[in-house]
């Protein structure tokens, strides 16, 4: 179940980075 949790942290940091991303264009 671990896995799972992991599984959202990542794809959380994933959105945020490509949300700053997309703010610094």
């Amino acid at each position: 179940m671990k896995y799972l949790i992991y599984l959202f942290i990542i794809f959380g940091l994933v959105v945020v980075l490509s949300g700053c991303g997309q703010k610094a264009v």
